[in-house]
């Protein structure tokens, strides 16, 4: 019976382990192309419920070549001035 739970436990540590690179790879893939391949302006922001404000998360080359937004300052001076 012991053998049985250790091997499933081993299983079940397994499939963890394998969803979270899978979860991780997507998320590469997904700053990949955010970044690099997109031939429009993306800016992404998080928004924080406790402090009520919007945060720079991500944005692509586009937006940091044209519009100069590279991380919260940037961008908050950027909200200031449109």
């Amino acid at each position: 019976m012991g053998f049985i739970l250790n091997g499933f436990r081993i299983y079940r540590e397994d499939l963890a382990l394998r969803n979270m690179f899978l979860v991780q790879r997507s998320e590469e893939e997904m700053n990949f192309l955010v970044k690099k391949l997109l031939p429009v302006s993306m800016l992404i922001t998080r928004y924080d419920k406790k402090e009520e404000r919007v945060y720079f998360h991500m944005s692509n080359a586009k937006v940091q070549k044209n519009l100069n937004i590279v991380d919260n300052d940037t961008m908050k001076n950027f909200f200031m001035r449109v």
